[in-house]
């Protein structure tokens, strides 16, 4: 019996050394193939400079899908994953997963009374990952715009806002008030 064991052992051990290598070798090569196809790659995440908030505030990322509705087939959406990350990258919070339809508008809060950290201020940046499928003309995910900010809780009033300055110049020249503000 122990013989037996032993040839099978061996015989396992020579089609490892065998298999492994060829695996190696032509595997990656494969999938990468597979990968460069034609498939377009997806939308770029949209990752924001670091800030922070202490007690009594709430961080907010907001994501819009400014298309015009009509324009999209019945149930078209953008998928997104939302992830609040502390200074040393670790998650503060579950990460968001949802769903953004045309014309309207989701938001994600965090709030920093919420968070089992014992300092006051802690510093954080969020990333935005949005899921699209390119074969859905056209894609609802190309409108999307996003921004954060951070807020106070019993006044309501924004203490931090972090958005692209080329959207809001592009509203504010629409609106005919692009002399007014310097951005």
């Amino acid at each position: 019996m122990n013989s037996m064991i032993r040839k099978r052992v061996r015989v396992l051990a020579v089609l490892a050394v065998v298999l492994l290598p060829f695996l190696a070798m032509h595997l990656p090569q494969q999938t990468r193939a597979q990968a460069i196809g034609d498939v377009a790659p997806p939308d770029p995440d949209r990752v924001f400079s670091p800030v922070a908030f202490a007690f009594g505030q709430t961080a907010r990322v907001n994501i819009a899908q400014v298309g015009d509705p009509n324009l999209f087939l019945a149930g078209a959406a953008c998928g997104i994953i939302v992830n609040y990350f502390a200074a040393d990258g670790s998650p503060l919070a579950p990460p968001f997963r949802g769903q953004v339809e045309p014309g309207k508008i989701v938001f994600v809060d965090l709030d920093r009374n919420s968070l089992p950290i014992r300092t006051n201020r802690v510093p954080f940046r969020v990333a935005v990952r949005l899921i699209s499928d390119p074969n859905f003309p056209p894609d609802p995910c190309s409108q999307i715009r996003a921004s954060v900010e951070v807020y106070d809780n019993f006044t309501g009033r924004t203490m931090v806002f972090i958005g692209n300055p080329q959207h809001i110049s592009g509203i504010l020249a629409h609106l005919g008030l692009a002399n007014r503000f310097c951005l």
